[in-house]
């Protein structure tokens, strides 16, 4: 995403950055996993989000999550697109925080 965001865009960011991966304890957020936040309408948004792996044993866990976060700030319809298109990198910021 740019770093160009709308107040509805922030708001969500910021409840984005609560859910946690549960292996590393690092927000989604941070991690890069969020790719494109699409606000639809007052009530519906779209999120376009990846995994670090295919085989990611969270991500119904993590969908789930970020779905009930966005619904508790009044989006009744929350659409989850998953892509590994492109496929995942750790972002340098990321790598800074964990040492690698």
């Amino acid at each position: 995403m740019s770093n160009t965001y709308t107040d509805e865009q922030l708001e969500i960011i910021s409840m984005i950055k609560m859910i946690l991966d549960p292996d590393i304890y690092v927000d989604i957020w941070t991690m890069g996993l969020i790719y494109k936040i699409d606000i639809k309408s007052e009530e519906s948004v779209e999120i376009t989000m990846t995994f670090t792996t295919p085989f990611c044993p969270s991500a119904s866990m993590l969908k789930e999550q970020i779905r009930e976060q966005l619904e508790s700030i009044g989006y009744n319809t929350v659409t989850i697109v998953v892509t590994f298109t492109p496929q995942w990198k750790c972002p340098e910021d990321l790598r800074v925080m964990l040492g690698i």
